[in-house]
């Protein structure tokens, strides 16, 4: 299905646009998101980036015991991606990241190469003008 076809199942009804995030990654689902609301209201959002700032939340959670040797490498892993370890207790870690979608997404790409998260919750893109 390319995205013509998902822009008119959406214009149908037949897909919603917070589904578009299980189907691709946030960045795809954002531009896909926009091409809808253009289509729906027939206005152009060419140069919204110039005017908005678009961010996203993540927060990973870890089982305490696999990663209680490696907290420093995992909030400064956070900390370069606007994040810290928002959470400890004794079952489990929770780090928290604010970046925009694209570095979220690079985030969870380098966090999970080392360690197996036990859950992950995103809050999808937020957006407010400049």
């Amino acid at each position: 299905m390319n995205y013509n076809d998902i822009l008119e199942k959406m214009l149908n009804g037949e897909i919603k646009p917070y589904q578009l995030d299980k189907m691709f990654n946030s960045k795809i689902a954002t531009e896909i998101r926009r091409k809808f609301i253009e289509k729906k209201v027939g206005i152009e959002f060419k140069h919204i980036c110039n005017y908005s700032i678009e961010e996203e939340m993540a927060m990973v959670k870890f089982d305490l015991k696999q990663v209680k040797d490696n907290l420093a490498d995992i909030d400064a892993l956070a900390r370069c991606y606007n994040g810290k370890i928002s959470n400890v207790n004794d079952k489990n870690v929770v780090v928290s990241v604010v970046d925009r979608p694209s570095r979220i997404d690079n985030f969870l790409k380098a966090i999970q190469a080392k360690y197996k998260n036990v859950e992950i919750v995103r809050s999808g893109v937020s957006v407010i003008e400049r």
